[in-house]
């Protein structure tokens, strides 16, 4: 008889990542440098096989945002830049507390993003201002919260029983 093999798995075990965008945050300075109206942040790899529960990804403005123009977001990945949040104009939530959470016109936008070739995809966040420059940003810090299973956390262990 042939022995089985098995494939344990950990489904449970999701990342809650946590990504800050500020003015103050980084030593130095802001993250906000852009000379231009958008800036792209590549927030972390998504590998082959991990998965992003779409419908809990959420931009929570921490301190209000400071900036002449209009100041938005959106989170998505490398090819399609609002797949988890639309552009959602930030500088009307600049109450500290007020949260962007996904919504989107198809269904399927909410379903969990699971990466499954093996081109390169990046986590992404797009800020986009109204006019004048990114860098113009004088105030503010959004923090981008992400859950990911990651396949390497997922199987954990294989062989034969």
């Amino acid at each position: 008889m042939k022995a089985a093999t098995i494939h344990e798995n950990n489904a449970s075990t999701i990342e809650w990542k946590t990504y800050g965008l500020g003015t103050t945050l980084k030593q130095g300075g802001s993250d906000f440098t852009a000379s231009g109206t958008t800036q792209t942040f590549v927030l972390d790899s998504i590998e082959p096989g991990d998965i992003v529960i779409s419908h809990l990804v959420r931009v929570d403005v921490v301190k209000a945002l400071g900036h002449a123009a209009n100041w938005s977001v959106e989170v998505g990945v490398n090819g399609d830049s609002n797949r988890f949040i639309a552009t959602t104009e930030l500088k009307a939530l600049s109450l500290v507390g007020d949260t962007a959470v996904p919504s989107s016109a198809t269904l399927a936008d909410l379903h969990p993003y699971v990466r499954i070739n093996a081109n390169a995809i990046d986590l992404t966040a797009v800020v986009t201002v109204g006019s004048g420059n990114v860098s113009d940003t004088t105030a503010g810090e959004v923090w981008i919260t992400v859950p990911i299973i990651r396949r390497k956390d997922r199987v954990t262990r294989r062989g034969a029983i």
